[in-house]
């Protein structure tokens, strides 16, 4: 497939995201025209999908799919959505499971195990086998730079027994070289399309969102974007120039919003939708 293609019928700009209420996937254009709900099919029935995140190319998504099984937890795997619209399952994953991204060559995912211990994991799309990254620390919510070097995630040690947080940091695929990056309490790190940047999300001791901001990628010059409680999961547009992000309002309602990536002009981009993915069109 060509860098610039993208599965049929998707615009080539799509942010792809989920639809709150809904459990499917669906993308949209970033002046909020276009919607479209995506048909994904599997081996198994009835998956609900969520963590939509587009690959380098654009020409495929990865996804977390779960389904009931008749167990307690659920079924919840690791998918990569193919162009014609079928999602080949990768791995199993604990539920509780949360982000997903992209090597720099396609060749692999990583994302973190879930459960009450999360650890960030490695996963072949060839093979689908899965690794850590390191068993010396908990990881959460990983996002790959764009050069491939470096892994940023929430960064856990343990606290007699359970994680306890301590903010975003830095470590190489292999599992070496960890940096903190010194900001407060963040979540859902997002890398700018050049790598010299990373957004992310406020967080409380509950992991709720409290406003966005963006630092220098050593964690140096950090500006806060926004103060609103409820707003997280920001990701970039391909020319770094805007931001899409959650904005969660009363009750269980989410709207994604965008704004210019240093915070100015922020606009509701659609109701109902969260944990938006923007394509990077090449």
């Amino acid at each position: 497939m060509p860098l610039s293609a993208a599965p049929a019928g998707v615009p080539a700009t799509a942010i792809a995201f989920e639809r709150a209420g809904q459990r499917g996937i669906s993308v949209i254009r970033p002046d909020g025209s276009g919607k479209k709900t995506l048909g994904i099919t599997s081996r198994f029935r009835r998956v609900e999908w969520y963590e939509p995140t587009w690959s380098r190319t654009g020409g495929r998504l990865a996804l977390l799919g779960a389904f009931d099984d008749g167990t307690t937890d659920r079924d919840n795997r690791i998918y990569v959505r193919a162009p014609n619209g079928r999602a080949k399952d990768l791995t199993w994953v604990d539920i509780g499971t949360h982000g997903i991204a992209w090597s720099r060559d396609g060749k692999r995912l990583v994302t973190d195990t879930g459960g009450d211990l999360p650890q960030l994991t490695l996963i072949s799309l060839a093979t689908g086998h899965t690794h850590l990254v390191s068993k010396a620390f908990y990881g959460y919510d990983p996002a790959w730079s764009p050069d491939g070097r470096w892994i940023c995630f929430e960064y856990g040690v343990d606290g007699d027994g359970t994680p306890t947080w301590r903010g975003l940091a830095l470590v190489h695929p292999n599992g070496r070289g960890l940096r903190r990056l010194g900001l407060p309490a963040g979540a859902a790190p997002s890398w700018s399309p050049n790598g010299k940047k990373i957004a992310f999300a406020h967080v409380d001791a509950a992991g709720d969102g409290h406003g966005i901001s963006v630092s220098d990628s050593d964690g140096s010059h950090a500006n806060r974007l926004t103060t609103r409680a409820g707003d997280r999961d920001p990701a970039w547009s391909p020319n770094g120039a805007e931001i899409v992000f959650t904005r969660r309002g009363p009750g269980d309602r989410s709207d994604l919003w965008v704004m210019r990536s240093d915070g100015s002009h922020r606009v509701r981009l659609i109701s109902n939708g969260y944990s938006a993915s923007w394509r990077l069109q090449r």
